[in-house]
């Protein structure tokens, strides 16, 4: 099996690091040059500002006994724009390289900002650096003519608040900078490989050419300028990780220069020389969760209330203060909820190698123990090797949030199942659609429910119903939270990168995709278009892998269905659960696979993992809208006005999430581009389903088809048997119909909510449950007009099916059918009952016209080619298309497997 992308990342990465390793001998020592501790105390994110939180609280002296476990004798702590840990180690004996990470304002950029890794420099020049720091240039001047070396950290990872970062300003950075910071504790193995690869494509020929380009007197910014030293640092701000990534000096007889020289100053030395080589190792998805879940347990025991008054005459948008006020108060409820508070305090302990204490064990209630047992685990791998602990973080944090989960998730199952005094379920209290709105001012809220509690009313008693959901819901909350904000973190400049891979020759990411979906078993439209797209994926080795939420654990070829971790039914569909699948059980099929953009085809749960993955990891994301959820709830929830609307805005927040919208028919595109929507038309594709291949023209023997030796006219319908499928309108036209053709039977295919009216109404209606497809191709060829009176539909596989069958159909001129029909060619579109009688006796009549339209149904559903849909989705979503050869199997043999 061919190694993932991410796996031969990883292996590239591993072979630069062990050739770094041996660049020098024993003439050299280690050092991370690239470290925090509780002095950066000003974050340069603007949130961070706003709420006047540390980057990090850990201790001086804490850090240091770290590096030191790692072997270290000489320090520098890089706090952001000041160095008062160093200058404080300095008095206290240490052996330390001056040094800070300085945020550099790019010129004739506005906004594009740098970290700058600098040494080597006073007090007194650590004030002049902060002035200057406004200007990249001014500062990098000043640097060099002080001797202070410099590195750029990061340097494919930078504050870029417009997205428009391009190869230019790392063409730039080239010219202007000495250093570079390759290996990234922080940061994953792909940056640091896209910039050594660049870094070794430099020649002297190349940098004079860029030199020109820019305009930059290469000779002004450096001393050596065709030479770019590399160097690695840790970037850790909580203490865990630190040491274990860095830069080697090499110090040309080592021992002897002991004798003069202090490590820290043979460290600039032999920084400002280029005279260093990274090592180490770089952020993994734990183990950068891990960092993240310590700075929220930080948050939560250590930030203090900034000031409402403050934070509103802060800098930043209404937006910005708005999120850091619900920031805060989310920091401040943890921090108020005892349990969860403890589980917070007890994990810190834990990352930092404490274990749980006695008092813990004791008052924690049995449900919990499990999760005392993966920290006493963590806490005793943070004692070991970093390859340790890491791995048991990959196994620890899963195995905590799964438990977090699973106890939510049977707690609610069996609170859905409770009944009031009255006997009624949980469900009749839930409020209707227009009803879920939460007042500006809360503590209305919170009296409305009390008193409709003490009435009797429909609301839900909140109170009483969430007892024993906070804590585990808050738990798995922030250990989800550090999962999306670790991943969104190192995804951040995701596009930039492959922009820059794709402009320096370099391994671009695959073009894979993960299809997400809450069906795919179910008897359904969408199922069955979903299972047709799998095949095919499979038979051309197309680049996409479909991710079910399921009843079952199961995985086949490009295929992983997840067993629901909660399904509840839902009482307007009794033929779909809404399943609840563990999102990191998804984001690890998503990364195993390689996964560079997301396809969703249902607006459940799985549509909205789709917006976790979309956020976290800034991969595209593209919405399949199969279903008129509007009409659905018109004709078959019976919506008021106030519903109907309130449901519009909630789909159009939705969907105006994506970056594409695949819709079936033209209708459904001008509604999402009108005023009711107002998404762009660009984000709009109109794409169709093609048919299976087990629906062909055949001869058919009617009397062998039909149980009752039927061998008058058919007409025929198939599908779900519900109200917004227009099923009531058969009993009316098909009475109408047999009025003059009394020999005409009605034959219904399919099951539903309607199917006793239809039988009460239609009593020698020839009725088939769900059909093998080989049963239904039989009972297409066998009629004589397939009726379709939904409205809903917006495309209409069964249409599709009857046309590739040689049957004529007659529809509603709406959605799906308005797309596929070709009115009086391949069947008739009308706009009424009535309309829909007389054609049918139009047809009926003339056999002449019927026999015409079944040649041209067949010749309209030959429009519809696989390989043509797939293609223009592929182009669609920006992929390159691929080469779809003809299959090897033959046409026969696909149709049999289909059936």
């Amino acid at each position: 099996m061919e190694p993932t992308f991410e796996a031969k990342i990883q292996a590239q990465f591993k072979s630069f690091i062990e050739a770094q390793n041996r660049q020098f001998g024993t003439d050299s020592f280690r050092m991370d040059i690239h470290c925090h501790d509780r002095n950066s105390d000003v974050p340069d994110e603007l949130m961070g500002r706003i709420l006047r939180s540390r980057e990090t609280w850990l201790d001086t002296d804490k850090l240091v006994e770290q590096l030191k476990a790692h072997g270290q004798d000489v320090f520098t702590i890089t706090n952001h724009n000041n160095a008062r840990s160093c200058y404080a180690m300095q008095d206290a004996g240490y052996d330390v390289m001056v040094g800070a990470e300085f945020t550099c304002n790019v010129p004739q950029t506005n906004d594009v900002a740098i970290h700058v890794l600098t040494y080597g420099f006073t007090p007194s020049q650590e004030s002049r650096l902060n002035q200057l720091r406004v200007n990249l240039l001014h500062f990098l001047d000043y640097a060099r003519a002080h001797n202070l070396p410099t590195v750029l950290a990061h340097p494919l990872f930078f504050y870029d608040p417009k997205k428009r970062s391009n190869v230019e300003l790392i063409e730039l950075f080239t010219l202007l900078f000495e250093n570079f910071e390759v290996v990234n504790g922080q940061r994953d193995p792909r940056q640091a490989l896209l910039m050594v690869h660049w870094l070794v494509s430099l020649t002297e020929e190349k940098i004079d050419a860029l030199a020109k380009k820019h305009s930059i007197d290469i000779t002004h910014f450096s001393d050596r300028p065709y030479q770019k030293g590399m160097t690695g640092g840790s970037d850790c701000h909580m203490g865990m990780f630190a040491g274990a990534t860095g830069t080697t000096f090499h110090v040309p007889h080592l021992q002897r220069m002991l004798r003069t020289h202090t490590r820290s100053e043979l460290a600039l030395n032999a920084l400002q020389k280029g005279h260093v080589a990274p090592f180490g190792t770089l952020a993994g998805g734990e183990k950068m969760t891990a960092a993240f879940l310590h700075f929220f347990c930080q948050l939560t025991m250590y930030l203090d209330d900034p000031g409402l008054v403050r934070m509103l005459l802060h800098k930043g948008s209404s937006k910005d203060k708005m999120l850091a006020f619900i920031t805060l108060n989310a920091i401040m409820e943890l921090r108020r909820h005892k349990y969860t508070s403890r589980f917070l305090r007890t994990l810190h302990d834990a990352l930092n190698g404490k274990k749980p204490g006695f008092v813990i064990r004791r008052v924690t209630n049995k449900a919990y123990r499990p999760l005392l047992l993966e920290l006493d685990k963590i806490s005793e791998a943070r004692l070991c090797s970093e390859t340790q602990f890491v791995t048991q973080l990959e196994a620890s944090i899963p195995a905590v949030f799964n438990h977090l989960t699973g106890i939510l998730a049977a707690r609610v199952e069996n609170k859905m199942k409770q009944t009031d005094k009255n006997g009624r379920s949980l469900l009749a209290h839930l409020p209707s659609i227009q009803d879920i709105e939460v007042p500006a001012y809360l503590r209305t809220w919170f009296q409305s429910i009390s008193q409709s509690a003490e009435e009797g009313g429909r609301q839900l008693d909140v109170a009483s119903w969430s007892d024993g959901l906070p804590f585990p819901a808050l738990a798995a909350s922030c250990v989800l939270g550090a999962k999306f904000v670790s991943a969104k973190v190192q995804h951040t400049s995701r596009p930039f990168l492959n922009a820059f891979a794709k402009e320096t020759g370099s391994e671009c990411a695959p073009e894979n995709v993960l299809w997400m979906s809450d069906t795919f078993n179910e008897k359904n439209g969408v199922a069955n278009s979903l299972k047709l797209f799998h095949d095919a994926a499979k038979q051309y080795q197309l680049p996409f892998h479909f991710a079910i939420s399921s009843h079952r654990n199961h995985s086949n070829d490009q295929l992983t269905e997840f067993a629901a971790t909660l399904a509840l039914e839902v009482p307007f569909y009794r033929d779909q659960s809404l399943r609840f699948t563990n999102i990191l059980e998804l984001e690890k099929t998503f990364m195993t696979h390689s996964c560079t953009r997301l396809l969703v085809s249902t607006e459940g749960p799985m549509g909205l993992c789709a917006l976790y993955l979309k956020m976290a990891y800034n991969v595209p994301a593209y919405f399949y809208l199969h279903t008129d959820w509007l009409e659905y709830a018109r004709q078959s929830l019976h919506f008021e006005p106030a519903s109907i609307d309130r449901l519009r805005r909630m789909l159009r927040w939705f969907y105006s999430q994506f970056d594409g919208i695949f819709v079936l028919n033209s209708e459904h595109a001008k509604w999402l581009t009108g005023k009711d929507m107002e998404i762009s038309k660009e984000k709009i594709h109109l794409t169709a389903h093609w048919c299976n291949p087990a629906f062909f023209p055949r001869p058919v023997d009617r009397s062998t088809v039909f149980p009752t030796n039927h061998t008058g006219p058919t007409l025929l319908y198939a599908g779900r048997l519900s109200k917004e499928k227009g099923v009531l309108d058969l009993p009316h036209v098909f009475h109408a119909v047999a009025q003059t053709h009394p020999d005409a039977r009605m034959a219904i295919v399919g099951s539903g909510p309607e199917k006793e009216t239809l039988e009460r109404e239609l009593p020698d209606a020839i009725f088939f449950e769900w059909v093998q497809k080989s049963v239904l191709a039989n009972i297409y060829a066998a009629s004589d007009i397939f009726l379709f009176p939904s409205t809903f539909d917006t495309f209409g596989n069964s249409v599709l099916e009857s046309l590739t069958s040689g049957t004529p159909v007659i529809a509603y001129n709406r959605k799906g059918p308005k797309d596929i029909i070709e009115n009086g060619d391949s069947g008739f579109l009308v706009n009424t009952k009535e309309e829909m009688i007389a054609r049918t006796r139009l047809l009926l009549d003339d056999e002449t016209l019927l026999q015409k339209m079944r040649l041209n149904a067949r010749k309209r559903a030959a429009d519809f080619k696989r390989e043509n849909i797939i293609l223009k989705m592929m182009q669609d979503m920006n992929m390159t298309p691929p080469n779809l050869k003809k299959s090897t199997s033959s046409l026969r043999s696909l149709r049999q497997k289909s059936a």
